[in-house]
């Protein structure tokens, strides 16, 4: 038994993947090992309590949805389960298997939480010299029939107590542990009962302020538990397999050790944190972009029906890529004309749409500094291949309706810059009906922006100094634009996502840019954008989501 509260909290260095609990080899106290990013964390009882329910959950939440996925066929690999933790072990990318450590203490409570049997518990089934007048019928069968008509029946199967009223009961025990266990996690308590019967058990031997998770009351608290324990194993005569099924459970909790030498020291957590981070920031993308989503790479299963699920080994393309229907993916590599093709995979691609507008709004000075009123057709978003499609487009066009007038031509020449058309007012009467054929003033022409997105569980140092890794991060994504851009067209732009802990209370924003600093010229040049994600909110965000 540990008080999560009580961890002696490190925060995680930039090359550290593990995040969870190590029994510190020297010391042997118990330390926990935040997430990357977590340089503000304070030190402070309620914030480590608070930040270790949410990691628990979302652990056992990323771990239920794999083990679903497993059995669904949707996970490619292979998932090993035992009574001390979960391996899971991708057979087409290593770097996304992890380890995962489970927590005895909790876990045999949640585990053996069922509210049918709690329910049943409290009564069995058995024999009595009770009389129930309303069940006499389903007796007539057995009864012995007397010769003054009257029939007689020794014994009926009704309900009794078979747990006295007059002491705290394993049951009590159990849910009172239960409830304390989901206060902390911030879970409801769907069974009313087992409320009702951890309130009982509180009112017997506990006082209000009292806590297994309390600064201040832990230790005296779990002391009073596990006498209670011993008593009720004592005095309780009738056990059978939904006894021990509880008694186990509380005795694990309270009792428990954790044979964590042979484990590494760890007595809960995961080995790879980068593969549940990047679970994190998908189930993020899923909410922010909705159905802007063309790929992903992941190892879960996307929902809805507009993906189809790559699954082609003659590409080498390895299962867990979903493209939307409507897109074709341009990322590989192709040698020459052979028939195969290297897959590329990008973590995520969203696509959103921006207007190219154009106005007529500037004024021409002459020469004698009078106004004259010439025409300005501008796009906005100029530099961008699809505002130069269509620059081309009406370049040619009036190219042949004015190949009659040389003079018209070299206006039309002059006339066209990089940023728009500039006309000058004496030719607007004649240029102008041959432009509204293609654009009209205010009109407005859709715009594709495509965003390629990698999740990376680094902290912001990485883009401060040169590295060989931010070398490859930077060309694969603008590796990446160039597929888009080159088979596509359209705008495009990268962003970098990473962990961080917030400790602005004020702030409901999940994104956030990194400060500004010395950034290296490898990531300066690029233009990719560095966006800071909130670890608290993004785990809020997916233990909430469906």
């Amino acid at each position: 038994m540990f008080n999560p509260g009580r961890l002696n909290v490190v925060k995680s260095g930039g090359d550290s993947t593990f995040v969870g609990i190590k029994r510190n080899t020297v010391s042997k106290s118990l330390e926990f090992f935040l997430p990357i990013g977590f340089e503000e964390f304070p030190e402070d009882f309620e914030e480590a309590k608070k930040l270790f329910g949410l990691t628990y959950k979302t652990l056992r939440k990323f771990l239920n949805s794999r083990k679903k996925a497993f059995r669904n066929q949707e996970f490619d690999g292979t998932i090993e389960e035992d009574k001390k933790g979960v391996s899971l072990t991708n057979l087409y990318d290593t770097d996304t298997s992890l380890q995962y450590s489970k927590l005895v203490y909790f876990d045999s409570i949640l585990d053996a939480y069922d509210e049918l049997t709690i329910n049943s518990l409290q009564q069995k089934i058995n024999k009595t010299n009770q009389i129930d007048y309303s069940q006499i019928h389903k007796y007539l069968h057995k009864a012995v029939y007397l010769n003054s008509h009257v029939i007689y029946i020794d014994e009926m199967e009704l309900l009794k107590q078979v747990i006295g009223d007059n002491y705290s009961n394993i049951v009590e025990l159990f849910c009172y542990i239960y409830v304390e266990i989901k206060n902390l996690l911030n879970e409801e308590i769907e069974n009313p009962e087992a409320q009702v019967l951890a309130q009982s058990f509180i009112e017997t031997h506990l006082t209000s302020q009292d806590s297994v998770f309390n600064e201040d009351t832990a230790e005296g608290t779990i002391l009073i538990l596990k006498e209670q324990l011993q008593i009720i194993d004592q005095s309780t005569f009738y056990k059978d397999d939904d006894y021990y099924r509880f008694f186990d459970a509380v005795e694990t909790f309270l009792f428990g050790e954790f044979d964590d030498e042979s484990a590494g020291n760890i007595i809960w957590g995961v080995d790879k944190f980068s593969t549940v981070w990047e679970e994190l920031c998908y189930a993020f993308a899923e909410q922010l972009y909705s159905d802007s989503i063309l790929y992903a790479d992941r190892s879960g299963t996307i929902e809805e029906g507009s993906f189809t699920r790559s699954y082609n080994y003659r590409d080498f393309d390895p299962p867990g890529i979903y493209v939307s229907t409507e897109f074709k993916a341009p990322f590989y590599l192709q040698l020459n004309e052979l028939s195969y093709r290297r897959k590329l995979r990008p973590d995520l691609v969203v696509s959103f749409e921006k207007s190219l507008y154009f106005r007529r709004e500037a004024l021409y000075v002459d020469k004698s500094g009078k106004t004259q009123p010439n025409i300005t057709l501008t796009l906005i978003h100029p530099n961008n291949q699809q505002y130069k499609n269509r620059h081309d487009e009406i370049y040619e066009n009036l190219q042949n309706e004015f190949h009659y007038d040389k003079i018209l031509l070299n206006a039309l020449h002059l006339s066209f810059k990089p940023w728009g058309f500039y006309i000058q007012n004496r030719f607007k009467d004649k240029f102008l009906p041959h432009l509204d054929k293609y654009l009209k003033d205010g009109s407005t022409m859709p715009l594709s922006i495509f965003c390629v997105v990698d999740y990376k569980y680094v902290n912001a140092d990485f883009f401060y100094k040169e590295s060989s890794k931010l070398t490859f991060d930077v060309r694969k994504q603008l590796v990446y634009e160039l597929a888009l851009q080159e088979t596509i067209g359209g705008e495009t732009l990268s962003e970098f996502w990473i962990p961080y802990y917030s400790t602005s209370d004020e702030s409901n924003q999940v994104k956030n840019s990194i400060e500004e600093g010395s950034f290296c010229e490898e990531f300066t040049s690029s233009q990719i954008k560095g966006l800071r994600l909130d670890f608290v909110q993004l785990q809020n965000l997916y233990i909430s989501a469906l």
